[in-house]
């Protein structure tokens, strides 16, 4: 064989082994689970984060009509608009309740 073929058979060799460290090929695969404790994250955090964000996402493309407010626009034609002070409260406000029965719901399951 040539030499240079040597030389790029070991460095795929070693390359192989750093990869082969780094991935996980076992029953479970690489889901974001296997994942979270190497990052340092607790499903509990991204679960407090994830909420809200949806929500707000939620009313902001949804535009239900307790979140719109009427303007005047030009020659008097009323125009609708998003309140962001009403969208956060109702962010809030969903998140909270979404909170409680998900406190409950696991409250339910360990005692029962």
């Amino acid at each position: 064989m040539d030499p240079d073929l040597n030389d790029i058979d070991s460095t795929l060799a070693s390359l192989q082994a750093k990869v082969s460290s780094f991935a996980s090929t076992g029953t479970g695969g690489a889901s974001i689970g296997n994942l979270m404790p190497k990052i340092g994250i607790k499903k509990s955090y991204i679960c407090y984060i994830a909420v809200p964000v949806v929500i707000l996402i939620g009313l902001m493309v949804l535009k239900p009509a307790f979140v719109t407010t009427e303007v005047p626009g030009e020659q008097d034609i009323p125009v609708i608009t998003v309140s962001v002070k009403k969208v956060m409260v109702m962010t809030v406000v969903f998140s909270v309740i979404i909170y409680v029965c998900i406190y409950f719901a696991g409250a339910r399951r360990s005692t029962g």
